[in-house]
């Protein structure tokens, strides 16, 4: 009985589905209850209809909303999207691709794409085109476009789109990273020539490690050791001072508050060289750095101390030269002085008028001579430092007057005036040293009217503040600018 009930609900299901397929069956021929049967089986139809009609459309607004998704990703993806025909005829592009090249979908579209590049670039496009077509792989090709960009190419063939082969094509813009590249050759380029060929001996230093992060051929050729060894190494390995040290002496390059260094390296053979370096921060692939300029010094210190010993050899022997001129005038002063004493002995009690004479130009010669061996023996002292001021009153107008005095003769031979003018404020008495002034006075007087040939000599005294003021004029030829430093040099004069 259950057999024949499904077998009558499965005709009865077959005939709903005829009647829906417009199969109306004869209901003649069915009983009343065939009837009920087949209008319940309708109404079950109707439902699984219903059911389906629900899931075709949550189906069909889920595809909507992947293809937006996809319309989307497809649009505004960061690189251009192009299909292509196999002549370069755009049949499709996406939103960057459109802003890529300046237009509207609607411009694209129908156009070729060879119109936006130079004509190197389209006969490059075709070919890349024809290659992707011909061997059905993946290529890459660059082209270039009338102002100057480049763009990269990347094509795939598809043929699933029921309209021949096209060719699914990706375009970046490629100017700025080729600009990038070629400003990291130059940078490559510089670096090489300022640090890598350099003939300077050259160090980059990790500060925190004291790892040595790159060496030039010139360190290694100075050093000793290959390259890539001491690239391996540790600053400390080339130092002769303690790690300590040097730790805190690049701390101080680190922070820029000393830049000159001066140190002892240690070469490959043993040998301890003096070296001079010149360091500071730099900043190499996102690195804190040291680098570090290196220059061998050790002739040049050795020649420091070799001419240090020379020098001190030399002020050696001015001093002993210095104090045998000491000595030697003080020898010579003794004799003079009773030679000098027995002249004017002889001179008060020979009244001869030829002998006085003879005796006059003996003590002119005499006090020449002792002048001169004065001289040797101030020289002497100044040389070795030595010089003493005395401090004694004396009569400071008594003394100028004396010394014009003494120099009149000479500007009276010379037909000049010799003048002498002493300020009114000047006191009479006055603290010094009578014997140093007279001798800078009678210089500097002498001088004048040696050089003057006409007019005259003034010499004058005035108080400046707390101080007196000496000065002597003349109409002479004058000391030109360029040689007015030289007059105080020793041994040296203007008309020289």
């Amino acid at each position: 009985m259950k057999d024949e009930l499904q077998k009558e609900r499965f005709l009865l299901r077959e005939l709903a589905r005829s009647a829906a397929g417009r199969q109306i069956p004869d209901l003649r021929e069915l009983s009343p209850r065939e009837v009920a049967t087949l209008i319940h089986e309708f109404g079950v139809y109707q439902m699984e209809l219903e059911t389906q009609n629900e899931e075709l459309r949550e189906t069909r607004l889920a595809l909507e909303e992947t293809r937006d998704r996809y319309r989307e990703l497809y649009d505004f993806a960061p690189v251009g999207f192009f299909t292509f025909g196999r002549t370069g005829e755009i049949l499709e592009a996406n939103l960057t691709g459109c802003a890529l090249l300046g237009k509207t979908r609607g411009e694209l579209l129908g156009s070729y794409f060879s119109e936006f590049l130079t004509r190197e670039g389209g006969d490059d496009l075709y070919r890349h085109l024809g290659k992707v077509v011909e061997t059905g792989e993946r290529q890459v090709a660059e082209v270039v476009c009338p102002d100057g960009r480049s763009l990269r190419l990347e094509s795939v063939a598809d043929s699933s789109a029921g309209r021949g082969v096209v060719c699914r094509t990706a375009v970046t813009d490629i100017t700025a990273s080729r600009a990038a590249a070629a400003s990291l050759r130059e940078s490559e380029a510089v670096y090489h020539g300022l640090f890598a060929d350099n003939h300077a001996v050259m160090l980059l230093i990790d500060p925190e490690s004291g790892a040595i992060a790159d060496a030039n051929r010139a360190a290694a050729a100075y050093y000793g050791y290959p390259q890539e060894a001491l690239q391996q190494m540790r600053i400390f390995d080339l130092h002769t001072l303690p790690p300590a040290k040097i730790r805190e002496q690049m701390t101080l390059a680190r922070s820029r508050g000393k830049r000159r260094f001066e140190f002892r390296h240690r070469l490959a053979d043993g040998a301890e060289r003096d070296v001079e370096v010149y360091s500071g921060p730099i900043r190499r692939g996102g690195r804190s750095l040291l680098y570090s300029i290196i220059h061998d010094i050790t002739d040049r210190k050795q020649a420091e101390a070799a001419l240090q010993e020379a020098k001190l050899g030399a002020e050696e022997a001015s001093r002993a030269k210095s104090e045998f001129l000491a000595n030697m005038s003080h020898e010579i002063r003794t004799p003079m002085t009773v030679f000098m004493a027995a002249i004017e002995h002889l001179l008060q009690i020979d009244h001869n008028p030829e002998r006085r004479q003879l005796l006059g130009m003996a003590e002119q010669s005499a006090e020449w001579l002792r002048a001169l061996i004065d001289d040797i023996l101030d020289f002497s002292r100044i040389e070795a430092r030595r010089v003493e001021l005395e401090e004694e009153p004396f009569d400071l107008r008594a003394l100028v007057q004396s010394t014009v005095e003494l120099l009149s003769l000479q500007a009276q031979k010379k037909k000049l005036q010799l003048k002498m003018e002493i300020s009114p404020a000047i006191s009479p008495l006055v603290f010094g040293d009578p014997a140093r002034l007279n001798q800078v006075l009678i210089n500097l007087i002498g001088n004048a009217i040696k050089f003057t040939h006409r007019g005259e000599v003034r010499v004058g005294l005035q108080r400046d503040g707390d101080r007196l003021k000496f000065t002597v004029s003349d109409t002479g030829i004058g000391i030109p600018q360029a040689k007015r430093d030289l007059i105080f040099h020793s041994f040296s004069q203007a008309d020289s």
